[in-house]
């Protein structure tokens, strides 16, 4: 009796544990992120769900031991149309996988098919809600879009290079400092797009923002004609070997700049000459005079007077050099015609020309109107810059002298010759006090028509090239 209690209560114990086991499964899968699910197709577009567990069937009220019920009870036809072309590839044999979505969530769906004779008897799947990945995947997608539009619209020219200055992105405004295209930008380094003249401190400059990327330094872009002036700041190591390089036009600046001192050094010069010249001329003269007069009495050195007369002229026109320069800033101003003033100096200097054998010549462009300005100041100018033309250019050679209203605003007069020319070195000179590559020069003449056409409101352009010439550019307002 006692064993035949035993076994009843034994069998009694496991019926009790059984359906608790169970149900504790049940309740783990009804909790799992990942859904559970099998299918069985009766036609094309027409399934039936045979078993669901997972927190979505629980949504969509399905429970593991329900009954069969056909899917397009659960989910809207509209839906099933959908993902129809996934199922049948399951019931054809394929194994795939696809992106679902339905009401505001997103899963990642797996579907297998099962076979029984060789043929399909039903699909099993899985889905796993993959909604916080999405939303994810399409923020950073955003935001990507946003930085790029933010990269590529900024009006800074902003580059990204490795560590090897191979350029990996250029946004339009740097690609338009540099003149180049994104073609260009194939693998190629910021070498490509710098002047021969500035490649070989280029390494050196790179090196130094390596070890230090506070580093600021200028290189030269473009073409021989138009070069720019870049200058280049950066942050290193935004990305692990990937650099952040903000580059800025400072042509402008910089010739902005180089204005600005030669107008305080003309300013200068200017207000040291009136003092200077008017108190060497006072005993200069007393000085002549007396050699003068020590000639007159002896010959016995003759030759000794003539050299110490020589020298004086040679004083005198250096004072008459800097008391004209004293006085650029003294003008008498009127409307006057610059295209007959240009003229009358072609013809004062044409004799000079002859006897070198250069020749010339004159364009006059159509509708040059009379301007406001200093008539003989800007006679002055015109004659030394053509008086260096002549000086500058060999026997046989020619001046080419041209007069255009290029701008609405604006008067030109170009001076070119086919010389010598000069080099950058030279040519950075131009202009300054006492600078000259005339051996007997003083380096005045230029100094004085730079500040006279700066009174004017105007500005000198110089270009050159060795062997080839020169051309000075005189703009003038209207």
């Amino acid at each position: 009796m006692v064993e035949q209690f035993l076994v009843k209560m034994m069998n009694m114990q496991r019926r009790i544990e059984q359906p608790q086991k169970e149900d504790g499964q049940i309740h783990t899968l009804e909790l799992s992120p990942v859904q559970f699910f099998k299918l069985k197709r009766k036609a094309a577009g027409n399934y039936v769900v045979t078993h669901s567990e997972g927190k979505f069937a629980q949504e969509i009220a399905i429970r593991g031991a329900a009954a069969e019920r056909p899917l397009s009870d659960l989910i809207p036809l509209k839906t099933i149309q959908h993902w129809e072309i996934y199922f049948e590839k399951a019931f054809s044999g394929h194994a795939c996988f696809f992106e679902t979505h339905y009401a505001d969530r997103s899963y990642h769906t797996v579907l297998s098919p099962v076979f029984h004779n060789g043929q399909v008897s039903e699909v099993v799947g899985t889905s796993t809600d993959c909604t916080r990945d999405t939303k994810s995947r399409e923020e950073l997608i955003l935001y990507t879009h946003k930085y790029k539009e933010i990269f590529n619209n900024t009006l800074n020219p902003i580059l990204l290079m490795n560590n090897s200055r191979v350029i990996l992105e250029a946004n339009p405004a740097a690609r338009k400092v540099l003149g180049i295209s994104l073609g260009d930008l194939n693998q190629n380094r910021l070498d490509a797009f710098i002047c021969e003249e500035d490649e070989g401190e280029l390494s050196l400059n790179w090196d130094l923002f390596m070890l230090d990327p506070s580093l600021k330094w200028e290189f030269k872009s473009g073409f021989a004609d138009e070069k720019r002036l870049i200058e280049f700041t950066g942050k290193k190591d935004i990305l692990p070997g990937i650099h952040l390089c903000i580059l800025e036009d400072v042509t402008e600046r910089r010739q902005t700049e180089a204005r600005l001192l030669k107008a305080e050094t003309l300013n200068v010069v200017g207000e040291m000459a009136a003092g200077v010249a008017h108190e060497i001329r006072n005993p200069l003269t007393s000085l002549k005079g007396f050699i003068q007069l020590l000639k007159n009495e002896s010959q016995a050195h003759d030759a000794y007077y003539s050299i110490i007369l020589n020298e004086v002229d040679r004083i005198e026109y250096i004072i008459k050099e800097f008391l004209l320069l004293a006085k650029t800033d003294r003008q008498h101003i009127e409307k006057s015609s610059l295209v007959l003033t240009l003229k009358e100096t072609v013809s004062l200097l044409q004799t000079q020309a002859i006897l070198k054998n250069i020749e010339l010549e004159m364009e006059i462009g159509e509708g040059i109107p009379d301007i406001d300005c200093d008539p003989f100041q800007i006679k002055q100018v015109f004659i030394n810059l053509i008086k260096n033309g002549i000086e500058a250019t060999a026997e046989g050679g020619t001046i080419t002298i041209k007069a255009f209203r290029k701008e609405k605003d604006y008067v030109h007069f170009c001076f070119t010759d086919n010389g010598t020319g000069m080099p950058n070195q030279v040519l950075d000179r131009i202009g300054k006090p006492f600078y000259t590559t005339k051996e007997e020069g003083t380096g005045l003449g230029l100094m004085v028509s730079y500040k006279i056409i700066e009174n004017h409101k105007g500005r000198v352009r110089v270009s050159s090239e060795v062997g080839k010439g020169t051309t000075f550019e005189v703009v003038l307002p209207i």
